[in-house]
């Protein structure tokens, strides 16, 4: 009876681990077949900014990837120097275990502390660790506010050019004095 609910267990696993993408959020169109309207204006560039979401498995690869999401909004600066943080954070916890591991064999970190001249490691472990997840934190939230900023700067920039295309191809011409009919049922 054990083997058929490990079989299970491992098909449901292994189904899930092959999927194509991890995200909770449920959308009603797909992304990748939706074929918008393309300024002939926008660049490769902008067209692949704006087809950019964030989703939770972006969100799982910018905890080992450091600056993932900054490097997704094509913020390359902000994107380096989150390697750079994090990078420095996780060698200095490399450190802080090495070094109590060549100097004070078979004591815990929490007790080198008793030790006379021993360094604060305690101290210094913490403070990578809270380095590292401070850049993590602020790679998903200020990740994320960038891109939907430069998204939005591109929506707002080709929808002028689009309404003022259309208000010269309907005839709305703001040279031209012009008079509407509004109908109100109701």
């Amino acid at each position: 009876m054990k083997n058929p609910i490990f079989l299970f267990v491992f098909l449901l696993f292994s189904t899930s681990v092959l999927s194509q993408d991890i995200d909770i959020y449920q959308k009603s169109k797909n992304d990748n077949y939706n074929m918008p309207q393309i300024d002939q204006a926008m660049s490769f560039e902008e067209f692949e900014l704006l087809s950019q979401n964030v989703k939770m498995k972006d969100m799982l690869y910018a905890m080992i990837v450091p600056g993932r999401l900054h490097f997704k909004a094509d913020s390359k600066k902000m994107g380096r120097w989150l390697v750079g943080v994090r990078g420095f954070s996780y060698a200095t916890i490399g450190g802080v275990y090495w070094y109590a591991n060549n100097k004070y064999r078979n004591i815990k970190i929490d007790d080198i502390q008793d030790q006379e001249n021993a360094p604060p490691l305690k101290e210094i472990l913490y403070g990578a660790v809270s380095v590292a997840v401070g850049t993590y934190l602020f790679d998903l939230i200020h990740g994320e506010n960038v891109l939907k900023r430069k998204q939005e700067k591109i929506r707002y920039k080709y929808s002028i050019r689009l309404q003022t295309q259309c208000r010269h191809l309907m005839g709305y011409d703001s040279n031209y004095p012009s008079v509407g009919l509004v109908l109100n049922f109701g």
